[in-house]
């Protein structure tokens, strides 16, 4: 009864989240009485326990953390406690590129991942970490939940994964312990983590900070000996893991959308029934638009969290970074797909 009483409040709290969204969510539109009523009736008659390792690098209480938590609850519920989703934060089952590898090398079930590891095993992928390419969450929902996106998920086939949606962390903006950052001229000299991704190091190495490439899982102690003093990341992950006493300035750049990719081992998904795959593909749509709208509810409220919580939150101009950081895009002009960057911009 409790675990009946606990996934009907979670539903409720789901539908008012993004009810305002739902005729363009592409899966939100279906009354969510009427999914798990059609999935249960779907579910295959066995009694095999299926146990699925979900890690990501955020923290607990992430957006991240709280969708995958969500889509946990749904599978359990609809097969009556068969199918189950254990939940690893902070990189607990290995860094972002080591969890790629053990889904293709089906060692482990599934991951959500920021696009901007995601790149180095599709390039397909490297449009979305470019910076101020998408302007709004409607256009980029659009675009990646419909043909274009999904494409582009499919191109991690060839590494033995099935890309199965879009979710996100939001925004990503600038923390550092030296001084308050208000230009890109500002970060001269300033270290900087990035994620192993080189649109990331260009772009911050051409305004003039020295970029170092490192794992978010090593971030927190490099902030703290002095290895870096800055990092970029959605304000949410970083306020979670209480960045706010290493790196207590914040400027809200909005440099880069941050897209993750929900991600599912192509060993783990063959061995499936087609039933149990269409439950998880429903699970994770429905957690997917879960994650998006919790997170754009509370983006706001983390700012001022972070500011309660002692630190210093600057709202820059972000048309001067655009138009300071465009050199990134004209730079790989001839090695992404221009028409994927114009549709993510919405001028197509």
């Amino acid at each position: 009864m409790k675990k009946i009483i606990s996934i009907l409040l979670l539903i409720c709290i789901c539908v008012s989240l993004f009810g305002c969204r739902a005729e363009k969510s592409g899966t939100a539109d279906t009354d969510v009485s009427d999914i798990v009523e059609s999935s249960a009736n779907k579910t295959n008659n066995t009694d095999e326990a299926i146990v699925i390792r979900y890690n990501m690098g955020s923290a607990e209480g992430s957006t991240l953390d709280i969708g995958a938590r969500y889509m946990g609850e749904l599978l359990d519920e609809w097969t009556d406690g068969r199918i189950t989703v254990e939940v690893y934060n902070s990189n607990a089952l290995g860094s972002d590129r080591e969890l790629i590898e053990a889904l293709a090398l089906g060692d482990l079930e599934m991951a959500n991942i920021a696009t901007g590891t995601v790149c180095n095993f599709s390039e397909a992928f490297k449009p979305l970490d470019l910076p101020y390419v998408v302007k709004d969450r409607e256009t980029a929902y659009k675009v990646l939940d419909g043909e274009e996106g999904r494409e582009v998920l499919d191109t991690l086939e060839a590494s033995n994964i099935k890309g199965l949606s879009f979710w996100e962390l939001g925004w990503r903006v600038l923390y550092n312990n030296i001084k308050e950052i208000n230009t890109p001229a500002d970060m001269k000299d300033v270290k900087i983590r990035t994620m192993e991704n080189d649109i990331y190091l260009n772009l911050f190495n051409g305004i003039g900070a020295y970029a170092i490439a490192m794992s978010v899982s090593e971030l927190y102690t490099a902030l703290q000996q002095g290895t870096v003093n800055a990092c970029e990341n959605p304000i949410g992950a970083p306020y979670e893991g209480g960045y706010y006493e290493v790196v207590p300035y914040v400027s809200v750049t909005n440099h880069v959308y941050c897209a993750c990719v929900s991600m599912i081992s192509m060993d783990f998904w063959n061995s499936l029934s087609a039933d149990d795959q269409e439950l998880i593909v429903k699970a994770d749509a429905m957690a997917r638009d879960y994650c998006r709208n919790f997170c754009a509810e509370q983006e706001g409220e983390y700012y001022q969290k972070w500011i309660d919580a002692g630190g210093t939150v600057t709202y820059v101009d972000t048309d001067l970074w655009a138009e300071e950081c465009s050199f990134v895009v004209d730079s790989y002009a001839d090695e992404i797909d221009m028409d994927f960057v114009a549709a993510l911009r919405g001028e197509k």
